[in-house]
């Protein structure tokens, strides 16, 4: 649903069985991504690629998960204009090892990883901006555990962005 003249097009994926994804969605348009979201209700290994970029603002991308959640693949909702918007969220986040980038040169978007238990991060968000103020990057989870090889960058050419880590218990593992 690649939008060749335009906007790019919308994909939704939802089961209420186990779900493992390893392919490539894409849906990036002319002006602007387009919209995807993955809900699973017991399981989801991704593994795969998500590309929703735009030439004046990023799309939108979502991967929610009733339970467990293992995170290796790729959110691309970047952008030349303003960057777009990706969330993934979980009961637990048991491995975020993936790559979030909602990079925009007009401004960086917003990505947000949050489990309702437990998250271990040790993956990459980029909401960072070339030509004006950064996104923002949020991790949350009642139970963080942050790598060292873990990396968020919300710079700005005009200013930083907002990174918030919400954690009643946060721990930094090398």
């Amino acid at each position: 649903t690649r939008g060749l003249v335009g906007a790019g097009g919308n994909v939704r994926i939802e089961t209420p069985a186990a779900l493992a994804f390893s392919g490539t969605i894409d849906t990036s348009g002319a002006t602007t991504g387009g919209t995807v979201a993955i809900e699973a209700r017991e399981l989801l290994a991704f593994t795969g690629t998500i590309d929703a970029k735009g030439l004046l603002a990023g799309g939108t991308a979502a991967v929610k998960v009733e339970e467990h959640l293992a995170f290796s693949g790729a959110i691309d909702v970047s952008s030349a204009g303003k960057g777009g918007a990706a969330t993934v969220e979980a009961r637990e986040i048991v491995a975020f090892t993936g790559a979030i980038d909602t990079r925009g040169a007009l401004g960086g978007g917003i990505a947000r990883v949050e489990a309702r238990e437990f998250l271990a991060f040790s993956g990459t968000i980029d909401a960072s901006s070339a030509m004006a103020r950064g996104g923002a990057a949020t991790l949350a989870a009642p139970v963080l555990q942050v790598s060292y090889s873990g990396r968020i960058d919300v710079s700005g050419a005009t200013g930083g962005g907002q990174a918030a880590v919400l954690a009643e218990r946060a721990q930094v593992a090398g």
